[in-house]
C-alpha cells in the first residue's frame, strides 16, 4: 500500500493529474498515472553518467577511446530499446488482462485514441530520455570526427554514428508497433515479452 501511495501519489495529487490528464486522452491518463516511471529512466541514466564519469576519473585520458564511446551508446540505447519495448507491452497485455481495455473499447474513446494515449505517456516517461541519449551520442560523434586520423576515417565514424542515432528512432517506433501488438496478441505480458 505505501508503494502504490508512493507511486501514485496520495488523493488530491492524483486527482489533480487525473483532472490533468483525462480530458485530454483516458488511455493516456491511464497509462502514465503511475509518476515515478519518468524518475526511474533519469535515475538510470543518472547511474550511467556517474559510472562513466568513475570511469573518467580512474582511467583519465585513457577512458577517452572509441571502444568505450560504442559500448557507451549502444548500452545505453540497448538499455531505452528493452525499456521501451517492456512499458508498450505491459501496459497494453495487463489492461487486456483485467478487462479495461473492452471497458474503454464499449465508450466513445476510439482505437485511434487508445494508441494516441499509449503514445503519449510513453513520451512523458522516455522522450526526455531519449533526447538526452540522442544528444550525448551526436556529441560521440562530432568529437570522433574532429579526432579522426583521416578523411577515410573522419567519415567512417560520422556514417556509424549516423546509423546508429537514425536506428534508435526507428527501432523504438518499430518497438512501439511490435509491443502493441505483442501485448494485444498474448494470453499474458510474460508470454508477450518472450516472444
Amino acid at each position: 500500500e505505501r508503494w502504490r501511495l508512493w507511486s501514485l501519489g496520495d488523493h488530491g495529487e492524483r486527482h489533480r493529474f487525473r483532472a490533468r490528464l483525462l480530458d485530454v486522452n483516458a488511455f493516456g491518463w491511464l497509462a502514465a498515472r503511475e509518476r515515478l516511471k519518468p524518475l526511474m529512466v533519469w535515475c538510470t541514466l543518472g547511474m550511467a553518467g556517474a559510472l562513466w564519469l568513475w570511469g573518467y576519473g580512474k582511467y583519465g585520458r585513457e577512458w577517452l577511446n572509441e571502444g568505450v564511446f560504442v559500448l557507451t551508446g549502444l548500452g545505453l540505447n540497448l538499455v531505452l530499446k528493452c525499456w521501451v519495448a517492456t512499458e508498450v507491452i505491459r501496459r497494453i497485455a495487463e489492461e487486456r488482462r483485467t478487462g479495461s481495455l473492452e471497458l474503454l473499447l464499449v465508450t466513445p474513446l476510439t482505437p485511434r485514441d487508445i494508441l494516441r494515449g499509449q503514445a503519449q505517456a510513453l513520451a512523458r516517461q522516455f522522450l526526455g530520455p531519449v533526447l538526452v541519449v540522442a544528444i550525448v551520442e551526436a556529441i560521440i560523434m562530432l568529437a570522433g570526427v574532429r579526432h579522426g586520423a583521416d578523411d577515410e576515417e573522419r567519415w567512417m565514424w560520422f556514417s556509424w554514428w549516423a546509423t546508429v542515432l537514425a536506428g534508435l528512432g526507428m527501432d523504438l517506433i518499430a518497438l512501439y508497433w511490435l509491443g502493441l501488438w505483442q501485448g494485444l496478441n498474448s494470453s499474458g505480458a510474460k508470454r508477450a515479452y518472450l516472444m
